[in-house]
């Protein structure tokens, strides 16, 4: 069972509960279903991403790289229906990675309700200092 949460700003846009994505130019984020919140940054070593997912069990968690994306999916029970079936709701995003990102390099930990994920990048693309001679 997916559930959707419609907020204000959603329902003011057509009943499209991602509607408020439109007036986002990165096109780096896709999400569905419910998204999770997130924020990234670069460094010169790797891509570093945050997702907040309080109450979730690293159990409940899917992380994957293919396709040039990291695709993250978490699944909140709320309670066991009578017929054995869970109730609760699926938390989906993508993240479109640059080519700089080594997808066979990537680190993930879930601390206090937030997965931390480091993807390394390759290491031609990692900036390097230069002796000058």
């Amino acid at each position: 069972m997916t559930w959707t949460v419609a907020t204000p700003r959603s329902l003011a846009n057509g009943l499209n509960p991602f509607g408020w994505l439109e007036e986002f130019d990165d096109s780096i984020w896709a999400s569905e279903g419910s998204a999770i919140p997130g924020r990234w940054r670069e460094t010169a070593e790797a891509l570093e991403f945050q997702f907040d997912l309080p109450g979730i069990d690293r159990k409940d968690i899917d992380l994957v790289v293919e396709d040039g994306l990291l695709k993250i999916a978490a699944r909140r029970h709320f309670w066991e229906r009578p017929d054995g079936a869970q109730a609760g709701v699926l938390h989906r995003t993508a993240v479109r990675l640059p080519e700089t990102a080594d997808p066979s390099r990537v680190e993930a930990r879930l601390e206090q309700g937030v997965l931390r994920v480091r993807l390394h990048k390759r290491e031609e693309a990692r900036a390097r200092t230069i002796t000058v001679e």
